[in-house]
């Protein structure tokens, strides 16, 4: 009973603008229901179909306790399979998610039940791994709090962050295949020759053409949204002065990084990718794709300090702004020099033979070889690291002479090779790895709770 009203408390005490959803605590169990369904969104002026956990994106925070046992069981309302992958967690393989590799998929209708033990704490979160839903709305955030907290702070607050497009995310990926400058024009980033010549980089310009180097791109989307837990900007104003909060930052972005900042402040950073950390301070940091930080957040009297995410080709941001008061903005970041950053990429290159060694040479993480002549034939073979680390200084290989020796008459099966004798190797054409038999009955969850001993996946 104690622990149950712990749960809620911590639940209650983090703010996010996933839907409140609480867990039901029965033994070391804590459960959580979820259900995977289209729901239509706004975030640009024109009506979109998305996908989200309990009709809300994102999907609700599911917070445990290390050292417990999570079960969640998600049901599929969509007329498509689906599935979930609990980002980061280190659970039994049955259980990660990813359909036709670990998990079988839920089917339309069906009800699939997760259950593995919570092993370490941090910050993490859960997506669908099917198809394109994940960037269509299907995630939603982790809390593990840890068995004993190392760091002082006096509430959490989980910001999701994420791109949006209201075109379908497939027809995306296949103009991408495509390799053109679709993108690239309505970003603005395509090569011009009208800009090269106002920034005088003309001769780079061409430079990059005959080596048919692309435009440079940061970004290849034209997202039409940034969102900060669904919105574009969303306030927390109910916490106090003086309150430390922990920010907990999870990037769920299709392909988009993002600089962070706070305000006018530095940003304490205290945990990264769930791993609690030596704390330190910096002006922005850039937060790539899956990737959690956490922060403390130290609330001020009468400010409302803007927790901004800015796109990493700098074309759009979304904000957060904590506590109440007037409004105190993140600096601007520069828009970036495309034509300076490809007079900087032609330099890297030679127009002989596209060396692209020069930077690599000049930092000191390549040394050039004299006597490495780049046209000739070079056959490379690969062996495993123990034999690579056999010592063969007593042998004499040049004086060995292998045409002599009788391989026919040696028995290989009493040989110890390391240990590994008794290793069945079966390997599996790659080209063909899609058209072995699936077997749905093999997996099964193998631990049993006091509440869900014959639940088992199915």
């Amino acid at each position: 009973m104690r622990y149950l009203l712990t749960v809620a408390i911590v639940f209650l005490a983090t703010v996010s603008n996933a839907q409140e959803l609480r867990p039901i605590i029965k033994g070391d169990s804590i459960i959580y229901n979820l259900t995977v369904s289209e729901l239509k969104v706004n975030y640009s002026g024109k009506d979109r179909k998305a996908m989200a956990f309990n009709e809300s994106v994102p999907g609700p925070t599911l917070h445990f306790k290390e050292g417990k046992h999570a079960v969640i069981r998600v049901k599929n309302n969509l007329t498509t399979q689906t599935s979930v992958h609990w980002h980061g967690l280190l659970l039994p393989n049955y259980m990660d998610g990813v359909p036709y590799l670990t998990t079988p998929p839920i089917k339309p209708g069906a009800t699939q039940q997760y259950d593995f033990p919570l092993i370490q704490p941090g910050t993490y979160w859960y997506h669908s791994h099917t198809g394109f839903q994940e960037q269509k709305g299907v995630y939603g955030s982790i809390i593990v709090d840890p068995i004993e907290e190392q760091l002082e702070y006096d509430h959490d607050l989980v910001l999701i962050l994420s791109d949006w497009t209201d075109d379908n995310p497939a027809r995306i990926m296949k103009n991408l295949k495509r390799h053109n400058e679709w993108y690239g024009v309505e970003l603005g980033n395509a090569p011009s020759v009208l800009d090269a010549i106002k920034a005088n980089t003309l001769a780079s310009q061409i430079k990059l053409w005959k080596m048919k180097m692309p435009g440079m791109h940061i970004s290849d989307i034209p997202y039409d949204a940034f969102l900060t837990n669904g919105k574009k900007e969303v306030s927390y104003p109910d916490y106090k002065a003086g309150d430390k909060v922990r920010v907990r930052v999870i990037n769920a972005g299709a392909s988009t990084y993002f600089w962070l900042q706070l305000a006018n402040k530095h940003l304490n950073v205290v945990s990264a990718d769930g791993i609690d950390i030596e704390p330190f301070h910096t002006e922005k940091l850039l937060i790539g794709l899956a990737e959690t930080y956490d922060f403390i957040v130290t609330v001020e009297d009468g400010k409302s300090l803007e927790f901004k995410a800015t796109a990493q080709d700098v074309t759009g941001s979304t904000s957060a702004y904590i506590g109440e008061g007037d409004k105190i903005f993140a600096p601007a970041i520069p828009i970036p020099n495309y034509q300076e950053l490809g007079e900087k990429m032609a330099e890297m290159h030679s127009m002989d033979d596209h060396d692209m060694t020069l930077e690599a040479e000049e930092s000191g993480i390549m040394t050039p070889n004299p006597d490495f002549d780049p046209h000739a034939h070079h056959t490379m073979h690969m062996m495993p690291k123990k034999s690579m680390d056999m010592n063969h200084q007593n042998h004499d290989h040049d004086k060995m002479d292998h045409s002599k020796m009788d391989h026919s008459n040696m028995d290989h099966s009493t040989m110890d090779h390391h240990g590994h004798g008794n290793h069945s190797m079966n390997p599996i054409d790659p080209m063909n790895m899609w058209n072995v038999g699936y077997d749905f009955s093999s997996v099964r969850a193998k631990a049993s709770t006091l509440i869900h001993s014959s639940d088992s996946i199915r």
